[in-house]
């Protein structure tokens, strides 16, 4: 099977990509932001997008991304920063 990477996705906007958990954090603001204003089915294709994420291992991450995208509370932000090495 062949690894395949994430730096470029033709059905995510550039500016929602990321390949690594700080390239996430860095992009963070702009990602909520943008994704706040995507339909269901475009959330429902960002979620296949942060969970198939090969260089993100840790489900925990990326249920921690997850959540701060779809909550509006600084603590699912903070939750985030604790992953950070």
């Amino acid at each position: 099977m062949t690894d395949f990477d994430f730096r470029w996705c033709e059905f995510i906007d550039i500016e929602m990509s990321f390949i690594t958990f700080e390239d996430f954090l860095n992009k963070s603001k702009t990602i909520k932001e943008i994704y706040q204003s995507l339909g269901l089915q475009q959330k429902r294709f960002y979620k296949w997008y942060v969970y198939a994420n090969i260089h993100i291992k840790s489900e925990q991450v990326k249920n921690a991304i997850w959540e701060y995208l779809n909550f509006n509370d600084v603590n699912y932000y903070l939750e985030l920063l604790k992953f950070k090495h």
